[in-house]
């Protein structure tokens, strides 16, 4: 599974994206913490849009939002 963040103009991650492709292209926000599929989320593996990000701090951004894994 790959991870990656779409910061926001504040500077902190408002959307946290889970790419593992054919299978997931999963995104959560802050204010929506219920996973929703995104095909083009794909594209993020090779663009600049998102921010890698590692599994431990994509944990630590789901338990803030209360977001189920």
């Amino acid at each position: 599974m790959n991870w990656y963040t779409l910061t926001g103009a504040d500077g902190q991650p408002n959307v946290l994206v889970r790419l593992q492709w054919p299978k997931v292209q999963q995104y959560v926000t802050k204010d929506f913490p219920f996973w929703r599929k995104d095909p083009s989320l794909a594209s993020l593996e090779w663009d600049s849009t998102g921010d890698i990000c590692s599994p431990s701090k994509a944990e630590k951004l789901m338990s803030e939002w209360g977001v189920e894994p």
